[in-house]
């Protein structure tokens, strides 16, 4: 029963808008219609006009002619009704001389409003070029500059290498600040005079006192790869095989990759470690390291015949020269304060 109201509820309100839109569609084509009817009654009429002026024109210059042909001379008359038809009612003269003086006084009253408002503001203008400006205050402008450590300008490429060098020579004041029982004087608390201690005694052959002083400068929070490499070589020579990898491991994850100059100083290191693994009778491995110094971009004539006794030692073609001498070359391999 609802399904039956709700389909012819739904039919009346089709048909309504069905009906609406016909009925507007109906009203839109009549009024278009009667548009285009009014139009061309405009259009016909118009044409009428001009015919008719045409005529008159033509009436008009043939009126005084005599054709001798026996043509009939055209009346005054005749032309009357046409001329009737076609020229407005004359307006008086009184009329048009009172329209014509109303115009001239409007006009000469704007032309009369114009030329004051200009001498107005020409007055004006004159006036406030005479008159003498005031003086303006002083005023004062403060800026305060970002703090920088750096003589040179601040680049985005350089932020982190310069807040890395920051953060070193913070930890490095912050050690020579610090009091300390077992370092009585200010240099023995300063990485870089332990440093040059440790080489002064490496050099001698007192390899335990570079180890203690390579080890205090360590402890201290320097990062210089120099010291773990030559704390490297000084165990080297104590025959601690694992702590040359250890140290030289620490010297090539401090050197950065993309400098030119650390080159030299990280194939030493992998040439370090090369040795050691040969010490432990690591043969692969010493070869892979050997390889790694190679692939720096520093070559060194010692390294290639090494590494070229190695992979025939690892091949079995079999070599005379057992790298007895290994040690004393490691000795010419000492890292120098960059």
């Amino acid at each position: 029963m609802m399904r039956a109201i709700r389909q012819e509820a739904l039919d009346f309100s089709l048909q309504r808008s069905r009906l609406e839109l016909e009925r507007r569609k109906a009203t839109k084509q009549e009024t278009h219609k009667f548009a285009v009817n009014v139009h061309m009654d405009a259009e016909a009429a118009r044409i009428r006009n001009i015919a008719a002026r045409k005529e008159l024109d033509k009436a008009e210059a043939l009126a005084g002619f005599d054709f001798s042909d026996g043509l009939s001379r055209i009346r005054k008359e005749q032309l009357e009704p046409v001329a009737a038809s076609l020229n407005p009612p004359s307006i008086p003269d009184e009329a048009l001389e009172e329209l014509f003086s109303r115009i001239a006084e409007v006009d000469k009253r704007k032309t009369e409003g114009s030329q004051k408002a200009k001498a107005r503001s020409r007055t004006k203008t004159l006036a406030l070029a005479k008159r003498p400006g005031a003086v303006r205050s002083c005023g004062t402008i403060s800026f305060t500059s970002t703090p920088r450590h750096f003589p040179t300008p601040q680049r985005e490429s350089q932020v982190l290498e310069e807040e890395t060098w920051l953060r070193k020579q913070a930890d490095y004041r912050k050690v020579l600040d610090e009091p300390d029982s077992a370092c009585s004087r200010t240099e023995e608390r300063d990485p870089l005079w332990l440093k040059e201690k440790g080489d002064f005694f490496l050099a001698a052959g007192d390899y335990n006192s570079a180890i203690a002083c390579y080890s205090r400068a360590a402890q201290l929070g320097s990062n210089m790869p120099e010291i773990y490499m030559n704390r490297a070589l000084a165990h080297f020579h104590k025959n601690n095989l694992h702590k040359v990898l250890e140290d030289s491991s620490k010297a090539l994850d401090t050197y950065p990759e993309s400098v030119e100059t650390s080159r030299k100083e990280r194939t030493k290191a992998h040439w370090r470690r090369a040795l050691a693994f040969l010490k432990m009778d690591l043969m692969v491995e010493s070869l892979i390291e050997f390889e790694g110094a190679l692939k720096t971009g520093w070559v060194d004539e010692n390294l290639v015949k090494q590494r070229h006794v190695v992979k025939s030692l690892i091949e079995g073609t079999g070599v005379d020269s057992p790298l007895t001498n290994s040690v004393s070359m490691f000795s010419g391999l000492v890292s120098e304060k960059s």
